[in-house]
């Protein structure tokens, strides 16, 4: 799924895929079973929300950055160990938050999947999830602004880039 030309709204443009790569991951799992998935950045409340139902849902979510990520890419990685119950409840929700997206206006959109007021009521959880936002979003930030002195000055590049160009 291409984003090009629109990548700060790549969270909103894959939501869906996401929300049907945890389905599928609730769907295949036995109890006791781990989950990976690659998902982007975190900050609209249908992410938000559905990274918390996972987190109710497995004894451990941790979020990721592998080194060979891109410093200033938004991807990240959700990974779950031990499924606590072999197709929970949840699914039979989530199936009906993807079968709304097909009933739905194409000027219309699903913003969350869980109440705002649910997800502010788990502070832990809220507080935590915001503080790797902050924590990724900060070195997103000097990925960027040291890119931008590679950009802007031309020796700096030269010398980075150990290339033959007339500097």
């Amino acid at each position: 799924m291409s984003v090009e030309g629109e990548e700060n709204l790549q969270e909103i443009k894959v939501k869906r895929l996401v929300l049907c790569q945890f389905l599928c991951g609730f769907a295949c799992l036995a109890k006791g079973g781990d989950f990976l998935c690659k998902v982007f950045d975190m900050f609209t409340p249908f992410t938000v929300g559905l990274v918390f139902l996972l987190r109710q849902h497995f004894e451990k979510l941790s979020i990721i950055i592998p080194y060979t990520s891109r410093p200033a890419n938004s991807e990240r990685y959700i990974v779950c160990k031990n499924l606590l119950q072999k197709a929970p409840p949840v699914m039979d929700y989530l199936y009906s938050v993807n079968e709304r997206f097909d009933s739905l206006p194409a000027d219309q959109d699903i913003f969350d999947v869980v109440p705002l007021s649910v997800l502010l009521g788990d502070e832990p959880a809220i507080d935590w999830l915001r503080q790797h936002s902050i924590a990724h979003a900060r070195t997103q930030i000097e990925s960027i602004n040291t890119l931008v002195k590679y950009i802007e000055d031309k020796y700096v590049l030269c010398s980075f880039a150990r290339c033959n160009l007339d500097c």
